[in-house]
């Protein structure tokens, strides 16, 4: 039996789910149901809905699916504690599978649905750039939780755009820094030639000293072959072979880069990191050694207590920007709970945005209680999983860069940078 469909056994009886024939709500009492979805479906009934655009198909579906689990985390928890407005959350998910117009897509179809109010995802920078503007249409605000180019911060989108993940901008930096403080002095970057890649890539390349020899070689996933990434890297034989990729690809590059026996640093980055690559691979002991780095720093009391109930909850470690997703719906929630109407979008949208001012009460995950109880404040200081998540006039965040590493053949934290590319310490 699929994952996706052993989790809905696991959903509590008040979310159990329901179907209809034609168009509008069915439902009573403190639960209705969209019906006439076509490529979406109802995860967890409730009154008022997120909908969630993640790629459970292919390459990302792993991460992917820890995400909605997140998610779903995140709503029961709420739910439990009284709801928005007296009213359990529900959840709507759709496929977004692996090209930008097939997310495009999906958000349409969650933006046409009333009883939606916010989008989380989608999950790549691709995607969301392509499927962003049908949501500001709409006037629905969409979080992503993982999309980290530099150029989603450029949208044009009524402020309709948020991203509880920080830009690549960042990421960049803090990969150059790394080059710094080793040393490399011959640097050659693989890079998938997409809106993430092309993106992280860019900053990267310009925040390197200008002694550094650099070389780089992107490629288009529908032309991969991973064997002239081997010879390419073979020719430059260089200190250290930067990797922007997703699990799929960068396991192919990492094993036949192996396989031909040869030996480059590695520094990878959030795309890479996920059990699942390294073992693709042939098992994680084939890169230990290696360097990463990841948006967001898996450390502190709220990281602590949002994995203790994911594990609690779902009997497995939550994935690379799970806790990001957690946090687009906790902040999304308490925007719909400061809105006279919750499913007014535009409102939505200001209340979000009040978390950019830091004002009113500290928030912190699973304090679903002072949020109800503080509903006359202008907005809260959210303390999130992923850090504490105060947007920016473009609806970015800041926050500190992961530096991981892969030891023992698994994966594990070894440092922090912040936004400056300077050491800091975990939370």
């Amino acid at each position: 039996m699929p994952l996706r469909s052993v989790l809905l056994i696991m959903i509590p009886a008040i979310f159990a789910l329901s179907c209809g024939d034609g168009t509008g709500t069915q439902g009573g009492g403190d639960g209705r149901i969209p019906v006439g979805l076509d490529d979406c479906s109802v995860r967890l009934e409730g009154w008022y809905y997120i909908g969630l655009a993640m790629p459970f198909t292919g390459e990302l579906a792993e991460k992917a699916a820890s995400r909605e689990l997140a998610v779903m985390l995140a709503i029961h928890e709420i739910n439990d504690a009284g709801g928005v407005h007296g009213k359990p959350l529900g959840l709507v998910s759709c496929d977004t599978r692996k090209e930008p117009m097939d997310a495009l897509a999906r958000v349409q179809e969650l933006a046409g649905l009333s009883e939606v109010t916010a989008i989380i995802g989608p999950a790549t920078s691709s995607s969301t750039l392509a499927a962003a503007p049908a949501a500001v249409t709409a006037g629905k605000v969409l979080v992503s939780p993982s999309a980290t180019s530099p150029e989603v911060s450029l949208l044009e989108d009524d402020g309709y755009v948020f991203r509880t993940v920080m830009s690549d901008a960042f990421q960049g930096i803090a990969l150059a820094a790394i080059c710094a403080a080793r040393g490399y002095e011959n640097v050659f970057v693989v890079h998938r030639d997409d809106a993430y890649g092309e993106g992280l890539k860019d900053v990267f390349v310009a925040n390197l000293d200008p002694s550094v020899t650099v070389d780089t070689i992107g490629y288009d996933m529908a032309l991969f072959n991973p064997a002239d990434i081997v010879a390419a890297v073979e020719a430059a034989d260089p200190d250290v072979v930067v990797l922007i990729s997703y699990v799929d690809d960068g396991s192919a590059i990492i094993k036949s880069v192996l396989d031909e026996e040869l030996e480059p640093e590695w520094l990878l980055t959030d795309g890479n990191k996920s059990p699942d690559l390294l073992e693709k691979i042939g098992g994680g002991d084939r890169l230990n050694g290696a360097t990463g780095t990841c948006p967001g720093v898996p450390a502190g009391a709220e990281f602590d207590a949002f994995r203790d109930a994911f594990l609690t909850a779902w009997g497995q470690e939550p994935l690379s920007f799970s806790a990001n997703a957690y946090d687009a719906v906790w902040l999304t929630a308490i925007a719909m709970t400061l809105s006279l109407d919750p499913e007014d979008g535009a409102t939505v949208r200001d209340r979000m945005a009040s978390t950019r001012d830091m004002a009113g009460p500290v928030v912190v995950p699973g304090d679903w209680d002072l949020v109800l109880t503080s509903t006359n404040a202008i907005g809260f200081d959210y303390r999130g999983a992923s850090g504490d998540v105060d947007f920016t006039p473009d609806g970015d965040v800041f926050a500190d860069v992961e530096e991981w590493r892969v030891e023992g053949g698994e994966i594990v934290t070894a440092g922090c940078w912040d936004r400056n590319g300077e050491p800091c310490a975990t939370r």
